[in-house]
């Protein structure tokens, strides 16, 4: 019997695979997983969520690797793909990249969104120190890297990444996001509107993700962002009920908790008396699903909303570094680079209803999938089998 050992660290890395994994075991292959589970364990609760065993992994050094792999003996390596940072030297994706090369093991890596892309095969500890992104280069390699289009592909040659070892197949993640959102319940719908929005008219979902500790590199944080939505949403307050729920990133550091927290406590307007940090419970596309507008700075929800047919805006105030959100970047949804635009496109978006309902989705509509991704990544790693 075939094997293949899968593994994953961050939540985008295992998203991707999941599908994938399943169709591999449909087709009789063995399939092992690993999820890294130090300092976080983001994968292994997808896992979890998905019904999918797995082996937990708090350290991938190459030692504790070298001894599964030689254990398992798979004949492909499956992974998403996940970046070092200041707390993690290693990641499992990577080192199980070196090891394929070293073993001569065929490799397939699946990238999930439009950014960070040589992070992700990059090598950012050197001599016990963490070097920023501009002085690396990528070292770890998978023998063949599925990608989402042609954008991705046109961004990772433009780094340095071999153009020989891509393919486009789109993300598995996204492929029933279309189908979800024509089946989404209205009970659910309604159910959500009442726990999250309460009885306000128009229901608003800002998925945070940049982080206080970045703002100096890209130019804004979520706490620029609140104020500019508290300030425009209580000057239309008279013309309507809106309400804002927020959630913050999972791995939002304890700064920007309490940034928010503080922000929360000590605005006077009033027009964000209705924001929750909401449970963990609802998972982020429902929530996003029964809401009229959902925002971000470059949550891959953005991309996520989009193709779900939600409407959907970009704030990135003072925006210093690229855009990462390729929705945004690419002018999918409408963005706000600067405060004052940031402003006049949240007005728009939360006044004309024309333009929130089919004005943006007409503009979105040149970016779609076609459901098919994971049927393209298991073809692949037939292939890489046969």
């Amino acid at each position: 019997m075939q094997k293949v050992l899968a593994a994953a660290y961050h939540t985008g890395s295992a998203t991707p695979i999941i599908p994938v994994i399943r169709k591999l075991k449909e087709q009789g292959l063995e399939v092992e997983v690993l999820a890294q589970t130090a300092p976080l364990s983001p994968a292994a609760d997808e896992f979890t969520k998905a019904g999918i065993p797995f082996t937990a992994v708090p350290v991938p050094t190459p030692y504790e690797l070298m001894q599964h792999v030689e254990a398992f003996n798979p004949y492909l390596i499956l992974t998403g793909t996940s970046e070092q940072d200041e707390k993690t030297p290693f990641v499992i994706e990577q080192t199980l990249a070196e090891i394929s090369g070293r073993w001569n093991i065929p490799s397939l890596a699946v990238l999930d969104v439009w950014n960070s892309y040589s992070s992700r095969f990059a090598h950012r500890w050197i001599a016990g120190t963490f070097r920023p992104a501009e002085q690396i280069q990528m070292v770890f390699m998978p023998t063949r890297l599925a990608v989402m289009d042609d954008y991705a592909k046109q961004d990772l040659v433009q780094v340095g990444f071999p153009v020989d070892r891509i393919e486009i197949t789109g993300n598995p993640f996204f492929d029933n996001l279309p189908e979800k959102a024509r089946t989404f319940p209205e009970e659910k719908r309604t159910q959500i509107r009442k726990q999250i929005f309460g009885d306000r008219a128009l229901a608003v979902f800002y998925a945070a993700n940049a982080f206080v500790r970045d703002a100096h590199l890209k130019g804004y944080s979520d706490l620029t962002n609140l104020p500019i939505m508290d300030e425009t949403i209580n000057a239309l307050l008279e013309k309507g009920n809106i309400s804002l729920a927020m959630r913050l990133h999972p791995r939002a550091p304890t700064e920007d908790v309490q940034g928010v927290e503080k922000y929360l406590k000590e605005q006077k307007s009033g027009a964000l008396s209705k924001i929750a940090i909401h449970p963990r419970d609802l998972g982020s596309q429902d929530i996003a699903l029964a809401s009229d507008l959902v925002i971000t700075p470059w949550s891959t929800l953005g991309i996520e909303a989009v193709y779900m047919s939600k409407p959907c805006i970009s704030l990135q105030p003072g925006l210093k570094d690229q855009d990462g959100l390729v929705v945004s970047a690419k002018g999918v949804i409408p963005v706000g680079y600067i405060e004052g635009d940031c402003r006049k496109v949240l007005h728009r978006a939360l006044t004309d209803k024309e333009y929130r309902t089919n004005g943006m989705a007409e503009q979105a509509s040149r970016f779609r999938t076609d459901g098919r991704a994971t049927e393209r990544v298991v073809g692949l790693v037939n292939i890489m089998l046969s």
